[in-house]
């Protein structure tokens, strides 16, 4: 999962990891796979194993081999070396001859398929992306010799704090989760589609100094769904400014709230 050293996220990311389920554990040559999460929708058109084959005019996909289950994992969507959304990737080659016998991704936006060796489809997964992959990397900002003399340690004037959310396209929800949403999955169980929602907690934290009180709300930053663990990883936010003032922090108190409290603004 995306390691949580940022201060700030604009939205609750989700991440799921996994595998690709065949229907009752019949293996099948494609399907698709699906997650809502609230407000969050993605759809993966999943294939077995392919490779670009020779065609009449041109390279073609060949036929998929069944599967029963397949890793969710990028190293099997679009991409590939020269690719700087997902370099781990497979599918993407400069020439045919570079392409050929060479396997295609397993998961594929189903809006966009590929069906050519030279188009560049969008990676597509369920998993958190590698902040050094684009877009992320493009969120980051200018380092450069006026940040050097101008800004630095601090984040560059062009900085886009969307280079926190490490969610794949589709799954960030904005404003953030707050808990208590729908979450419907299929094909990520060989059990078949799951369903339940996500719990719901009214997290506040109290930071004591030694000469004042600080009180923030906790938001549902992350949320991390492993179907094959049955395993649900919920991680709240709050910062508190400290002002270069961090040798007055006494202790903080993190706590939920009774239902009868109202809840901090």
């Amino acid at each position: 999962m995306e390691g949580q050293s940022t201060w700030y996220r604009p939205a609750t990311d989700i991440y799921i990891s996994g595998r690709a389920w065949a229907p009752r554990g019949r293996p099948v040559k494609e399907m698709q796979v699906a997650a809502r999460i609230g407000p969050c929708q993605k759809t993966l058109h999943v294939l077995g194993e392919r490779v670009w084959a020779r065609g009449v005019l041109t390279l073609q996909p060949s036929v998929p081999l069944p599967f029963d289950s397949l890793p969710l994992v990028y190293e099997r969507s679009f991409g590939g070396p020269m690719e700087a959304r997902n370099p781990v990737g497979r599918g993407f080659h400069g020439s045919s001859k570079a392409a050929l016998e060479q396997p295609l991704p397993n998961f594929e936006d189903p809006a966009h398929r590929l069906t050519h060796f030279s188009q560049q489809v969008p990676p597509w997964g369920l998993g958190p992306l590698s902040r050094y992959w684009q877009p992320r990397l493009a969120w980051a900002g200018t380092y450069d010799e006026a940040w050097v003399e101008q800004r630095a340690p601090l984040w560059p004037a062009d900085f886009d704090p969307r280079f926190f959310l490490a969610a794949a396209h589709g799954l960030a929800a904005a404003p953030w989760l707050k808990g208590g949403e729908p979450v419907v999955l299929s094909g990520l169980s060989p059990d078949g589609p799951l369903s339940f929602p996500l719990p719901r907690h009214r997290l506040v934290i109290k930071a004591i100094f030694r000469d004042r009180v600080e009180r923030r709300p906790m938001v549902l930053d992350a949320v991390h769904i492993e179907p094959d663990e049955r395993g649900l990883t919920l991680i709240w936010r709050a910062a508190v400014p400290v002002h270069g003032l961090l040798s007055k922090h006494e202790y903080t108190v993190v706590r939920e709230l009774e239902p009868w409290e109202e809840p901090l603004s």
